[in-house]
């Protein structure tokens, strides 16, 4: 091998280097089970409990890998307890249902999901760290329209259940629940991007003109800490003609985190 190929071989290997280091967190769930070190299947808080509905996070028998899918899986339950941290639940418990939580904590940087949600549910990929700090990088509330998507970014203030928030939502007319989708959010200390299949939705910036959130007692409310890589797939407005009363099943792809922003997003 002459000079010029080594130099050539020794550049190009640094830069698949700098390009792998820079994917922090990478699962295409292709494995027979769920990896461990990665994640847990409950939330650390409220033990299994979700929300305060009716939606109880159950073992990990809700969570199945095959065909290089995770099946995140929502089904009813009868016989489900009702309650709860030795007290009655205010709710009755109706469905067993599946979330991820990462075990380590991430700061700024891009967070992708590729997944197929279930229509009629409340799935959701988002981020939570310290100081109640949270990003929803997609979540369906509106049970019967799936061309809705809510991106929004919540903080508490003071007592806990206080939270201020800059909620935003977009809808395109796409049905996001018949396929496929990436969604991606991109975080920096200086702004917040959200977006679908590669194409911008709504950015908004930590200060100033078009600030994510504004509130007079705070100088700056924009999450800034480390936080966990979330997904639920939740039960929705049990009034609702489209609820699957049958259960209903979020099909992931891939989870990746990247410290910074990769080279096919920038300039988008």
């Amino acid at each position: 091998m002459n000079l010029i190929s080594r130099i050539l071989f020794s550049l190009l290997f640094l830069s698949t280097c700098a390009k792998a280091q820079q994917l922090i967190l990478f699962d295409d769930f292709n494995d027979t089970t769920l990896n461990k070190k990665i994640w847990k299947t409950h939330p650390p808080w409220g033990n299994i409990y979700a929300h305060g509905e009716r939606d109880f996070f159950g073992p990990d028998s809700t969570i199945e890998l095959n065909n290089n899918l995770l099946y995140m899986k929502l089904f009813p339950h009868i016989d489900c307890v009702d309650v709860l941290f030795g007290k009655p639940s205010k709710q009755k418990i109706e469905f067993i249902t599946s979330s991820l939580f990462s075990i380590d904590t991430f700061g700024f940087g891009t967070f992708e999901i590729k997944c197929k949600v279930p229509f009629g549910t409340k799935p959701s990929l988002w981020l939570y760290g310290e100081g109640c700090e949270e990003i929803d990088v997609f979540e369906f509330i509106d049970p019967c329209n799936y061309s809705r998507t809510y991106m929004n970014i919540h903080k508490c203030t003071f007592k806990r259940k206080e939270k201020h928030h800059m909620k935003s939502k977009w809808k395109n007319g796409v049905d996001y629940s018949a396929d496929f989708h990436t969604y991606t959010l991109i975080w920096t200390a200086e702004k917040a991007q959200w977006l679908i299949d590669g194409k911008i939705m709504r950015e908004c910036n930590a200060k100033g003109d078009n600030a994510c959130i504004k509130y007079k007692l705070f100088k700056s409310l924009y999450p800034k800490n480390g936080m966990h890589v979330i997904v639920t797939l939740a039960s929705n407005d049990p009034k609702a003609p489209c609820q699957p009363t049958n259960g209903a099943i979020m099909l992931v792809d891939y989870i990746k985190v990247w410290k910074s922003v990769p080279e096919e997003l920038k300039n988008k």
